[in-house]
């Protein structure tokens, strides 16, 4: 057997585990209001309905933090907005309602699309769940 078969019944055989789409991206300034209620009024909504979408969150980049962190290893400049869906796992993402909302996208979608630029998209999956005071799960870590 190749060593990539036996990758693939090896990940087959794995439960799966939560996982999360990330969208960051900036806005042509004068397309923002639009953006936003967009996001809010048909955007997450209609993805909060389709199977295994369990929470979505935006934020805003908090602009002229200063930060440890940014002292210590040069980072790359943040979008302005992010947006992050909490998925059951990653066949979120597979599902006909997901694909079908890409393949005939609503009228207001068509228009807010173009606006939106430098923007990254990615799925991640959960490999360690651990919250402040708590010891994270035996075997929460994935290698």
């Amino acid at each position: 057997m190749s060593a990539d078969h036996d990758d693939a019944r090896e990940s087959a055989s794995v439960e799966p585990r939560p996982a999360v789409l990330v969208v960051l991206t900036d806005v042509d300034p004068e397309n923002e209001d639009e953006l936003n209620r967009w996001y809010a009024e048909e955007h997450i909504p209609q993805r909060l309905g389709f199977p295994g979408f369990v929470r979505a969150r935006r934020f805003t980049l908090a602009e002229g933090l200063d930060w440890p962190g940014a002292r210590w290893q040069e980072t790359a400049p943040g979008r302005k907005y992010l947006t992050i869906y909490e998925l059951e796992d990653v066949s979120a993402m597979n599902s006909q309602e997901y694909i079908a909302a890409y393949d005939d996208l609503t009228p207001w979608s068509k228009r807010v699309n173009p606006s939106m630029r430098n923007v990254i998209r990615a799925v991640y999956v959960e490999t360690l769940n651990a919250s402040a005071g708590d010891e994270p799960d035996e075997g929460s870590a994935v290698e």
